[in-house]
């Protein structure tokens, strides 16, 4: 699914505001229809929420966290606390040194977490 999740709603399939356009989800290829505004929509970069995806490496016991929309964002630390405390700092820190930062001086962000486990039957 490609569509505008975050923008203001577009008007119903068929109105003057909107266009239906064929594709297919990211992550499982089905076909989808997409209403898609007829006109570009500017998202004002407060309202704009940031993603950080924070990941588990299990080979060096570390949460890693990465973002397309902060860039230059890669960091790790051995607690999850531990990486929330350093994104606190990076993330304005980055989104200033490269002009992203919204001119009232606040950004959002989401962490995203995700660890693997593996479990084994008892014996």
């Amino acid at each position: 699914y490609k569509g505008n999740r975050t923008g203001p709603p577009v008007g119903p399939v068929g109105s003057k505001m909107s266009s239906q356009k064929k594709g297919r989800c990211h992550s499982c290829s089905a076909l989808a229809v997409v209403d898609e505004p007829l006109f570009p929509v500017h998202i004002p970069a407060m309202a704009r929420e940031r993603i950080i995806h924070a990941d588990w490496d299990a080979d060096a016991s570390v949460w890693v966290a990465s973002s397309d929309d902060v860039p230059g964002l890669v960091t790790e630390s051995k607690t999850f606390d531990g990486l929330l405390k350093k994104l606190r700092t990076l993330v304005p820190e980055l989104l200033e040194l490269n002009g992203a930062m919204p001119k009232s001086g606040k950004a959002s962000y989401r962490v995203i977490a995700e660890r693997h486990e593996m479990t084994h039957a008892a014996e």
